[in-house]
């Protein structure tokens, strides 16, 4: 745990420039690349000004790296197991046998309706607008997810508050442990989606961080 909290400390430091995210775009990210290898708030920032790379586009793609890397290596933790192929598109980790995309997200603005996610139709309401409103780009599919969902519980309204807390180990940690204990003994959720008039029978949960 102390890696983690030094880890959480550096990216702390990253999210007064976050802002609003900036439309990915492949130029950009190979000019960012170099945040796979650092783990280091001043020095990311110094290899973001030497490549005269916008610094809020490299710190979001810093700070989203390690917090979802972070995340899969706490479900690893509590028994899941990691997908070998690490370029594979829609599964990062296998709980049980079955197979999963991990996605830690914030809680959206864009949705507007209010519904309690600690119960099964709440979250299943949700899901279905992940799935429905997810990117269209290269990472869409319509396979199993489990998601991370960051909701800040005085103010989720403000997009930073929700932002902040993809990097507090700690309540990543004690949701996925949550999750595992209750899912010793239960069958994982299943649910029907639907896309383009097709409907899809997919494994799929939220896991709600929340301070």
């Amino acid at each position: 745990m102390e890696d983690l909290t030094k880890l959480q400390h550096e990216l702390e430091k990253a999210i007064p420039y976050l802002g609003q995210w900036e439309k990915q775009n492949n130029y950009q990210d190979r000019l960012t690349n170099f945040i796979y290898k650092s783990d280091n708030f001043m020095e990311v920032k110094r290899k973001a000004e030497e490549n005269n790379v916008s610094l809020r586009y490299t710190l979001h793609r810093w700070y989203n790296f390690h917090t979802s890397i972070t995340a899969e290596k706490l479900f690893i933790k509590y028994g899941a197991i990691k997908e070998k192929d690490t370029t594979h598109k829609s599964i990062d980790l296998y709980i049980k046998g079955i197979p999963y995309d991990i996605k830690l997200t914030v809680y959206p603005f864009r949705y507007n309706k209010d519904v309690d996610l600690h119960t099964r139709s709440g979250k299943d309401d949700l899901i279905r607008w992940l799935y429905k409103n997810q990117s269209q780009q290269g990472r869409k599919h319509l396979k199993n997810r489990l998601f991370l969902v960051c909701k800040d519980t005085q103010n989720y309204r403000t997009s930073i508050n929700n932002l902040k807390l993809k990097s507090r180990f700690d309540l990543l940690e004690k949701g996925i442990k949550t999750y595992f204990d209750y899912y010793a003994e239960e069958k994982f959720n299943e649910l029907t989606v639907i896309d383009s008039g097709n409907e899809y029978e997919v494994f799929s949960d939220i896991i709600v961080v929340s301070s």
